[in-house]
């Protein structure tokens, strides 16, 4: 906000010191006879290849200079230090910028359709109107792509690739965690295992499964042979919409076997929520916690409201305890037998 003030102080300040006439630019009147006047220099001016020459007479009329030889080398001084080689840095910036206005168009048209259920004649005439000027600039910025404007084109495409190996890697360690969850024969082993001490407190442990017990469990339990009292797998997960009411935001599911108190949670948002700090989310996840418990008590037949309120009472004294978060950092490496390119790309 404070950028955009002084932005907005400063172009008053220049448009009543140096030249206020410049607003005529906004009358149609004007642009229609500047296109019918000079159709070469107009198309020349999209893609706003004088700009620095523009500067120039600026600065030449603001310092009451005449527009004789020294001029002309003070445009052909700004030209030299705004590029490092004529035409290229500015074509390639003019195709960077009005490339993500037409991006941010066709984005903002997805949220419409998807997001805000406009109608769909408001759809098509927002993506009319700001579509087919911001088509007419990116195809005056591309009439000189061969002059610098492929430089944007050749760095968008290096982060693209870039991207599609992340998310690749990403891909094949998530797969990898998928097929290669914790069987329920170890969970049983585990809690028959004398070696295993249950220490007080609640433990997080984060994954990107919404199903099943990741590998780092056991990873965690071979180093450290402990376990805290209660165990929540926890899952975090944004949703395509803008809100989740708090009565289904938390999704869990009981581990058996039950006396061992481990449970699946997964926790879901939408773009609009704020997730507050720890304390909040720890509160919110025991309040959840606790309904669940009631809710499996009207479930499981034989489950005496006594037991219930001891395993609530359990579970808060439990959090009381303290609350540990535990979060696990996976190496994604190329096997043996992979090829050249992906071992190029996991490396």
């Amino acid at each position: 906000m404070v950028w955009f003030m002084f932005i907005s102080l400063i172009g008053l300040y220049n448009l009543f010191k140096h030249e206020i006439g410049v607003l005529r630019a906004f009358n149609p009147y004007h642009m229609i006879g500047y296109w019918a006047s000079s159709l070469d220099i107009a198309q020349g001016s999209l893609p706003l290849h004088h700009r620095p020459i523009l500067l120039a007479n600026i600065r030449d009329s603001c310092c009451g200079c005449n527009h004789s030889q020294p001029s002309y080398d003070l445009r052909g001084l700004c030209n030299s230090l705004s590029v490092a080689k004529p035409g290229m840095f500015p074509e390639s910036q003019g195709v960077a910028v009005v490339s993500v206005m037409l991006i941010t168009t066709c984005l903002l048209t997805l949220i419409m359709l998807v997001i805000w259920k406009t109608r769909i004649w408001w759809i098509v005439l927002f993506l009319l109107v700001f579509g087919s000027f911001e088509i007419v600039f990116l195809s005056a910025n591309l009439y000189k792509f061969v002059k610098g404007g492929w430089f944007s084109i050749a760095a968008a495409t290096l982060l693209r690739v870039v991207m599609v190996i992340w998310r690749y890697v990403y891909r094949e360690r998530y797969f990898y965690e998928l097929n290669n969850k914790v069987s329920p024969e170890y969970i049983h082993d585990l809690t028959s295992n004398p070696r295993i001490n249950r220490v007080p407190g609640m433990a997080l442990l984060y994954t990107e499964l919404v199903e099943g017990i990741p590998k780092i469990l056991p990873h965690f339990v071979a180093n450290i042979p402990s376990i805290h009292s209660v165990l929540v797998v926890v899952s975090m997960k944004n949703l395509p919409i803008s809100m989740v009411v708090a009565e289904e935001r938390f999704l869990f599911r009981q581990v058996n076997p039950k006396r061992f108190q481990m449970f699946r949670c997964v926790a879901r948002y939408g773009y609009n929520y704020v997730i507050g700090g720890p304390h909040e989310f720890e509160q919110e996840l025991l309040e959840r916690l606790k309904d669940f418990i009631r809710s499996e008590q009207h479930l499981l037949a034989g489950h005496d409201e006594d037991s219930v309120e001891e395993e609530i009472k359990f579970v808060e004294t439990t959090m009381l305890q303290g609350v540990v978060y535990l979060l696990g950092e996976a190496e994604v490496v190329a096997q043996p037998d992979s090829s050249i390119v992906k071992r190029i790309v996991v490396v």
